[in-house]
């Protein structure tokens, strides 16, 4: 019953029959997958389309405060498809009331329709129009969120304006609110000055940069730490808040306030004032309520509910000056000055 008997006598088992059929199936699948016949009644559309010189201009992204925003981005190519574009050779504009405020360039793109973002890599920015002084950015990679209307700078970018030059892990410029958050590892350096910290901001509209958290100063004859500090780019002057600590290789000074004038070469002190001098001879501490430091002449003044300790002597006068060159601080002005000697 196993077999089957075909003409001329000849006996063949069933199951060959059943491994030939699978063998012609084969055989016809095979020949489907390859030749694809059914692409002769629909054609396949292509996956990719390349434009040239393709210009996206004049886009609403969103309204601020009545006034239209929109960004304009040009490419030399542009190669899409249904989810994302592919830009060579990239240069665009953010737009206020159709005026540029911030322009860039860019070396390669990547438009993803579907998130609303733009990833750029070799990246140059700088701002216009509202922003005094301009500032510029250079970034190996860059997201353009378009929701949030931001930059986001990534892979150690660095922020340029004039001689001032900051650095950081992640930058993020914020088009609505017009700022800049500089992320961790934030260094600024201007002149002989270097400004470290966790985060900082720098607000546009003012132009004032404030370091948060950590912040420590370096410079070429002094160096100190704060809570807080603000630059303000426009008055050349840097403001260390809270709990400030400067240092030199002769004294330490403390306050609440101590704000570095690098135009005018100078360092104000305000707010429970303090010098102690590093002296291994003399043994100085000078309280008072406010000083000023002039590194021209290399003397601190001061002024305000002064008194001075030095070895075994109490110094009060209404005036008071700490001279560098002389490691040694002494009365001035016109004003009484009384000189008390303790014993230990």
């Amino acid at each position: 019953m196993n077999r089957l008997v075909l003409w001329n006598g000849v006996i063949i088992k069933r199951r060959f029959v059943l491994l030939l059929i699978v063998l012609l199936l084969t055989l016809l699948w095979y020949g489907l997958v390859k030749y694809r016949p059914w692409d002769i009644i629909i054609p396949v559309a292509p996956a990719l389309r390349k434009l040239p010189d393709y210009e996206f201009q004049q886009v609403v992204l969103r309204d601020v405060s009545g006034a239209r925003t929109f960004y304009r981005i040009s490419a030399n190519t542009l190669t899409l498809d249904k989810t994302q574009g592919l830009l060579e050779q990239v240069t665009g504009s953010i737009l206020e009331n159709n005026n540029p405020v911030f322009d860039f360039i860019a070396q390669r793109g990547v438009l993803s329709v579907a998130k609303r973002t733009v990833t750029f890599q070799d990246f140059s920015g700088w701002t216009s129009g509202r922003f005094y002084p301009p500032w510029r950015i250079d970034s190996p990679l860059v997201y353009w969120d378009n929701t949030m209307q931001s930059f986001t700078f990534d892979k150690k970018p660095k922020l340029a304006s004039r001689d001032l030059l900051i650095s950081a892990s992640k930058i993020v410029y914020n088009q609505i609110f017009n700022f800049f958050l500089i992320g961790n590892d934030c260094e600024v350096r201007r002149g002989d000055y270097i400004l470290q910290s966790d985060r900082a901001v720098l607000k546009n509209a003012i132009d004032v940069l404030t370091l948060e958290d950590n912040v420590a100063l370096q410079g070429s004859s002094l160096n100190g730490r704060a809570d807080l500090a603000d630059w303000d780019i426009r008055q050349d002057t840097v403001r260390l808040r809270n709990n400030v600590v400067v240092q030199t290789d002769d004294v330490v000074l403390t306050g609440t306030l101590v704000a570095l004038n690098s135009r005018q070469n100078t360092v104000q002190l305000q707010g429970d004032v303090r010098l102690r001098s590093k002296s291994a001879t003399d043994d100085i501490l000078v309280n008072t309520d406010r000083a000023v430091w002039n590194r021209q002449t290399e003397k601190i003044e001061f002024f305000e509910n002064t008194r001075a300790w030095k070895n075994n002597s109490l110094i009060q006068s209404d005036q008071l000056v700490y001279d560098f060159a002389k490691k040694d601080v002494a009365a001035s002005g016109t004003g009484r000055t009384t000189i008390i000697q303790t014993t230990e």
